[in-house]
C-alpha cells in the first residue's frame, strides 16, 4: 500500500549573507537563547549555549518528521530491528476461537482453542471451528455421514456416508451403519426396506442371505454375482434366486454355483435363447430366435435346440413363407414343387421377353437383398430378379464358365460349380464377375463334375453342399474347394437340381422329373417320391410371396 507523503509546513527562511546559519522563523529555543536570537541575527551566533540549544531542536525536528514517513520496525527487539510475519493492522473488533485440528479433517477440538484478534495470526496446525467431536479420527466430524444426517457429528470409517450405528464415544452421535468396517453394508440398499442394514458386495439390490454378525440378512444366495438373486428370472420361479445372466428373465440352466437353483435358460448369454422362444417350431423347446418371428434358428451352440430359420436375423424370410420351388421352362414362370404330390403350380411370372439364352441352370435365394439370382444355361451369365413383384430380370456380366449350381452361404457370399473345368468359382453378386476360382477335389485327386446343383446347410458352419449327376453323389465342400461326400447313391437318377430342408434336416434332389428326399448323415439313405409333373433342372427353397 502506498502511504500519501505527508506535506510538512513551509517555513519563512530570512536571507543572510553567504556562510551565514539559516534559522527558520518562530523556531522555539530556551529561554536562555531568546533574546539573543530576536536580534539582527548575528550575535546569538557567538553564545555556545544559544548554539546547542539551536542543534537540539533541529535533530528533535528531524526525527519527528522521519518517523511519520517510515513504517514502523519495532518488534519488541531493540530499535532498528525489522518485524518477522503478519502484522496487526486492525486491532479492533472481538477475538475469534482457533482450534486446534489434529486429525486435519478440518473441524477443530472445542477444547483446545485460543482466541485470535482480527488481523493477527493463528497458531499453526488450527482451524477457525469447534464443532469436531474426536479430534483423534479424521473419519468423525459434522456431515461425515450426510446419508444419515448432514449436519450430526457421526463417525463413517468405511466412506459409504452411513455413521457407525455403535461409536463408542459419548460425544459422537449414532448412525445407522451396522458394520462400519465395510461399505457394502449399510442402509438403503433394498428397495422394498430401505431401513434394513445388508451387505449387497454385488450391488444388484439383494442383501446377503448369510451376511456377518450383526448385519441383517437378505435374499442374495450369491452376493459376489449381481445377476444372481431371488427373482431374477420370473418367469422361470419369481420366489427362486436364480441367475440371469442375459436379462430375458430365464434363469441360467445350469449355473456355477451349486446353491443356486436351476432354471431352463440353456445359454444365459443370449437374451434370444431361452425357453419357448421359437413357439412355431416348438413352445417347449430351448431355442434361439434373433429376428422375433416366432422361428427358431438352425445354427446354434450346443445346448440349444436347432430350428428351422435359415435366416434368422429378417422376420420377412422363414418357413413360414417358404416354399420349395423352381423355374422350370422357357416361359419365365415361378412355380412351387409339392414333394407329396410331384405337382407344379406356378405362383409368380418373370418378364423374359427380350432376355436371349433363357434357360435356368440353377436358381438361388440372396437371403440379404432378398432377390432371386440365376444361372443362364444358353449365355454363360448370371441374372438376377425380384420375382414376387415381377418385372424384367437384370443381366450381369457374361462368363466364360458353364455354372450348373449356385449358392449363397450365411454371410450372403455367392458361389457356383463349372461343370466343364470342374472349378469351385466365388461370384460377385452385383456384377457376376469371378472373384475366386479353385479346382474342386475329392480325396487330393481332380472331380469330373457332370450336371449338378448347389445348396446351403443352414444347420453347419461348414454349409455348402453341391449334387453331382454324373458321380451320383452329395458333397460337402470348403471355399477351397475340398469336397467331401455325404451321401452316395450309385445308379440313382438325381443330383441336377439340389435344395436344402430345413424341417427336416435332409435334401431334395431332381433329375427331369425324378425327385428324391436324400440323408445327409452318410448312411446314404433316400425316399423315391412321386415324379414331377414337369421336366425340372433346379431347386431351391425361398419366399412364396404371400
Amino acid at each position: 500500500m502506498n502511504t500519501p507523503r505527508r506535506v510538512r509546513p513551509l517555513r519563512l527562511l530570512t536571507i543572510v549573507p553567504a556562510g551565514a546559519l539559516l534559522l527558520p522563523i518562530g523556531l522555539a529555543l530556551d529561554a536562555g537563547c531568546s533574546a539573543v536570537c530576536d536580534d539582527d541575527g548575528f550575535a546569538w551566533q557567538q553564545d555556545p549555549e544559544c548554539v546547542n540549544a539551536i542543534s537540539a531542536t533541529e535533530t528533535e525536528a528531524t526525527t519527528e518528521s522521519d518517523s511519520e514517513t517510515q513504517p514502523s520496525t519495532t518488534d519488541g527487539s531493540d530499535s532498528g530491528s525489522t518485524t518477522v510475519g503478519p502484522v496487526s493492522t486492525n486491532t479492533t473488533g472481538d477475538p475469534e476461537e482457533w482450534c486446534e485440528d489434529a486429525d486435519m479433517d478440518g473441524f477443530g477440538d472445542p477444547d483446545n482453542c485460543t482466541p485470535v484478534l482480527p488481523g493477527d495470526t493463528p497458531p499453526p496446525g488450527t482451524v477457525n471451528d469447534d464443532t469436531d467431536c474426536d479430534d483423534g479420527n479424521p473419519n468423525t466430524f459434522p456431515g461425515a455421514a450426510p446419508n444419515d444426517d448432514p449436519n450430526a457429528c457421526m463417525n463413517d470409517d468405511d466412506d459409504d456416508d452411513w455413521g457407525d450405528k455403535d461409536p463408542g464415544d459419548p460425544d459422537v452421535v449414532p448412525g445407522t451403519d451396522c458394520l462400519d468396517t465395510d461399505a457394502a453394508i449399510h442402509p438403503g440398499l433394498i428397495e422394498d426396506d430401505p431401513e434394513a442394514c445388508v451387505k449387497d458386495s454385488d450391488m444388484d439390490g439383494h442383501g446377503d442371505d448369510d451376511p456377518p454378525p450383526g448385519v441383517d440378512p437378505g435374499d442374495d444366495c450369491d452376493d459376489d454375482d449381481p445377476n444372481t438373486f431371488t427373482g431374477s428370472a420370473p418367469l422361470d420361479d419369481p420366489n427362486a434366486c436364480m441367475t440371469d445372466a442375459d436379462d430375458d428373465d430365464y434363469g441360467d440352466d445350469m449355473p456355477t454355483n451349486p446353491d443356486v437353483t436351476p432354471g431352463t435358460d440353456c445359454d444365459d448369454n443370449s437374451p434370444y435363447t431361452f425357453k419357448g422362444a421359437a413357439p412355431l417350431d416348438d413352445p417347449e423347446a430351448c431355442m434361439k430366435d434373433e429376428d422375433d418371428d416366432d422361428y427358431g434358428d438352425t445354427l446354434v451352440p450346443d445346448g440349444v435346440t436347432p430350428g428351422t430359420d435359415c435366416v434368422d436375423t429378417n422376420p420377412s424370410i422363414n418357413p413360414g413363407d417358404s416354399v420349395l420351388m423352381t423355374i422350370p421352362d422357357v416361359t419365365g414362370e415361378v412355380s412351387s414343387v409339392d414333394p407329396l404330390t410331384g405337382a407344379l403350380t406356378p405362383f409368380a411370372q418373370i418378364d423374359v421377353m427380350g432376355v436371349p439364352g433363357w434357360f435356368i441352370e440353377s436358381f438361388a435365394y440372396d437371403p440379404i437383398e432378398r432377390i432371386g439370382y440365376a444361372s443362364l444355361g444358353g449365355d454363360n451369365r448370371l441374372v438376377t430378379f425380384d420375382y414376387c413383384n415381377g418385372g424384367p430380370p437384370t443381366l450381369l456380366m457374361p462368363i466364360d464358365l458353364s455354372i450348373c449350381g449356385i449358392t449363397f452361404d450365411r454371410d450372403g457370399n455367392l458361389y457356383g460349380i463349372d461343370n466343364e473345368i470342374d472349378v469351385l468359382v466365388q461370384l460377385d453378386k452385383d456384377d457376376g464377375s469371378i472373384l475366386n476360382m479353385v479346382p474342386v477335389t475329392v480325396d487330393g485327386a481332380p472331380l469330373n463334375v457332370g450336371g449338378c446343383g448347389m445348396t446351403l446347410d443352414c444347420g453347419s458352419e461348414n454349409g455348402l453342399l453341391f449334387s453331382d449327376s454324373n458321380n451320383d453323389a452329395i458333397y460337402r465342400i470348403t471355399p477351397d474347394g475340398v469336397a467331401t461326400p455325404i451321401a452316395s447313391l450309385p445308379g440313382e437318377t438325381f443330383g441336377r437340381g439340389l435344395a436344402y430342408d430345413p424341417t427336416t434336416k435332409e435334401a431334395y434332389s431332381c433329375s427331369g422329373i425324378t425327385l428324391l428326399q436324400v440323408a445327409l448323415d452318410n448312411s446314404n439313405n433316400f425316399m423315391q417320391l412321386p415324379d414331377l409333373s414337369g421336366v425340372v433342372n433346379d431347386l431351391e427353397f425361398g419366399p412364396s410371396c404371400n
